[in-house]
């Protein structure tokens, strides 16, 4: 039986559509404990989120709720800032360039061992050792 069809209409939101993906979906933490957000309800068709710690666990004494849209404009406006600096963009390419190149190296040293290491097992053709002279 597939997952989807044992989920039903919770992989589907519950409510035969897809849920939204939201920006910030799994990022968002409190900032008082360091618990997830979640989303806790809406009012006039604005989402809300809260602590989840809080809320469920009641380990948590940060109540207050946000409204998600306004989390990530606030979010979107602090990105759009930091990749409007040009220093800021090189320094984190230049990064994203070396953590790249260091990867790629890493793969090739791993295939090569792997290279390597197949000359000296028996591959498929010395089954039949009769056969093939193995």
């Amino acid at each position: 039986m597939k997952v989807q069809t044992r989920l039903g209409s919770t992989a589907r939101g519950g409510k035969g559509f897809a849920r939204k993906h939201r920006l910030l979906s799994g990022l968002t933490k409190c900032g008082k404990c360091g618990g997830g957000m979640a989303i806790s309800g809406s009012t006039d068709g604005r989402v809300r989120i809260s602590c989840v710690r809080a809320r469920d666990a009641g380990v948590c004494d940060h109540k207050r709720s946000y409204y998600l849209d306004r989390v990530e404009a606030v979010v979107a406006e602090a990105f759009v800032a930091v990749l409007s600096q040009k220093d800021v963009m090189q320094k984190a390419i230049g990064t994203a360039i070396k953590k790249r190149r260091e990867d790629i190296s890493g793969e090739a040293k791993a295939y090569s061992r792997a290279e390597g290491g197949m000359g000296k097992s028996e591959g498929p053709a010395c089954n039949n050792r009769a056969a093939s002279g193995c």
